[in-house]
């Protein structure tokens, strides 16, 4: 199955890799890791939680800059 059409069926969906939505994923994760840093003293299983979701809103981050450099339509 090819890219279009797994658009058609809905299957995958665009996203806005823009880098204004990159940078709004970066101020998400860091204020995740905020979080994160001061829950620590009181719930460390919250405080993980916080801490990977920081990590997954920096991943798409990179993700996004990473698909502006490499589809050119996109």
């Amino acid at each position: 199955m090819n890219y279009d059409e797994l658009l058609r069926k809905g299957q995958i969906k665009r996203i806005d890799a823009s880098p204004s939505a990159a940078k709004s994923r970066m101020d998400l994760a860091k204020r995740d890791l905020r979080a994160a840093r001061i829950m620590m003293a009181n719930d460390r299983d919250w405080a993980f939680s916080m801490a990977y979701n920081a990590i997954l809103q920096s991943t798409r981050a990179l993700i996004y800059g990473m698909l502006r450099k490499s589809i050119p339509d996109y």
